[in-house]
């Protein structure tokens, strides 16, 4: 393995384990939200105090989903650069495209979000089907080692 191709390898994990984990603390960010949604409904206030308001907590939510759509988009280039001959191959094809299907999720809640305001339960919903699908292509590739 050449120096080059070891970096692009060191900067691929680097940037794809510090996505996974930003867009799993969005993901536990978005059922906070749901949890206060929840509270707030019915009426559970005693410990409501202790959230920010629902608008801080969503803000916090996108923050950190651009956050992890920016280390998700470097893993990505970084990984088709360092492997680019086995990004299609057997090993490696479900991860490829469980990551790309989540990268497509997460574009497309921050353009919604930009473009349409989209906020509430569609973003929670969509933070954590991307989440998974992320969660899914990283542990279930170490699963099948």
């Amino acid at each position: 393995m050449t120096s080059l191709h070891f970096s692009f390898f060191l900067l691929h994990e680097v940037t794809s384990l510090t996505a996974l984990l930003i867009l799993i603390v969005a993901g536990l960010q978005a059922l906070l939200i749901t949890l206060q949604k929840y509270a707030l409904k019915h009426k559970f206030l005693s410990w409501l105090p202790y959230f920010p308001a629902l608008e801080r907590m969503e803000k916090w939510l996108f923050i950190l989903v651009w956050l992890g759509f920016i280390g998700l988009s470097l893993g990505i280039v970084t990984g088709a650069l360092f492997s680019f001959d086995e990004l299609l191959s057997d090993y490696v094809l479900h991860k490829t495209i469980l990551s790309v299907i989540a990268w497509c999720i997460f574009a497309g809640l921050l353009m919604g979000r930009h473009l349409r305001g989209w906020h509430g339960a569609f973003a929670v919903r969509a933070t954590l089907i991307g989440m998974l699908l992320l969660m899914l292509a990283y542990f279930g590739s170490h699963a099948l080692r």
